[in-house]
C-alpha cells in the first residue's frame, strides 16, 4: 500500500489556496481590461511557477533597488519564507521581498499574509488581504495588541508604519508569532503569522537591497 506524505501533501494543499488567494487579491484591483500579467500566469499547470508569476506582478509595485547580475530572477524558500527578486521589464532596477501566508487555523480567511520588502531607506512591511482596501481607506492596524496607522498601497495593501521596519528587523526574530488585525470601516480581519526562519529570511533580504 502506497505510503502518503501527510505534511507533503498539506503543504501543497497551502499552496494551491495561497495561489488562489493572490490571484483574486490582484485580479480585484486590475481595470476593467484585463491585465495581460495575470492572465498569463492563470494559464501555467505548476503550482511553484503561478505563485511565483503572482508575486511577480505584485512586485511591479514595490519600490525598486539595485539589479542583479545578469538581470536573471531569483527566487527561491528560506524555510516557510519565500524570496523574490524580480527584474524590471523596462531594464533597471528590480523589487524584492519576503513573505510568508497566516496560519490557517488562526487567520480569518480574508487575511493573506506579510510581505517585508526593501523601500527607498528601509525595509517596510505590509499585511495583505484577501478582499484589498480601496486607496482611500485608513485603516487601523493591531499589531501584538498595539494600535498604528496603516496606509494603503497598490494593490490594495496595508503599510505598516516605519516603526514596525524596525520591529520587524530587532524583534520580531526573536518571536514565536506576530498577531495582527486590520480594522476599517466598520469590518475587522485577523491574522497570525509564524516568525521561525525570520532572521535568515531578513538577512537575504536586506543583503540585497541597497547599501544604507
Amino acid at each position: 500500500m502506497a505510503v502518503v506524505n501527510s505534511s507533503s501533501s498539506f503543504s501543497r494543499v497551502c499552496a494551491a489556496l495561497l495561489i488562489s488567494i493572490v490571484s483574486l487579491c490582484l485580479s480585484s484591483v486590475v481595470a476593467s481590461a484585463a491585465d495581460p500579467d495575470i492572465t498569463r500566469c492563470r494559464t501555467l499547470d505548476n503550482l511553484d511557477a503561478q505563485l511565483k508569476c503572482y508575486e511577480d506582478a505584485a512586485n511591479k509595485n514595490t519600490q525598486m533597488v539595485r539589479p542583479s547580475p545578469g538581470g536573471s530572477p531569483d527566487s527561491q524558500t528560506i524555510g516557510e519564507w519565500r524570496f523574490i527578486r524580480t527584474p524590471n521589464p523596462q531594464g533597471g532596477s528590480e523589487a524584492v521581498s519576503i513573505t510568508r501566508p497566516g496560519d490557517l487555523a488562526k487567520s480569518d480567511p480574508n487575511f493573506v499574509g506579510i510581505m517585508i520588502r526593501c523601500a527607498a531607506s528601509d525595509i517596510e512591511v505590509l499585511a495583505v488581504l484577501l478582499q484589498p482596501l480601496p486607496p482611500r481607506a485608513r485603516p487601523i492596524v493591531v499589531v501584538n495588541g498595539v494600535k498604528f496607522d496603516g496606509q494603503i498601497v497598490p494593490p490594495g495593501m496595508v503599510r505598516l508604519p516605519p516603526e514596525l521596519s524596525t520591529s520587524a528587523r530587532t524583534q520580531w526574530p526573536k518571536l514565536p508569532s506576530v498577531s495582527l488585525q486590520v480594522e476599517e470601516g466598520g469590518t475587522s480581519t485577523k491574522g497570525m503569522v509564524f516568525l521561525d526562519g525570520l532572521d535568515q529570511a531578513l538577512e537575504k533580504l536586506t543583503t540585497t537591497c541597497p547599501a544604507r
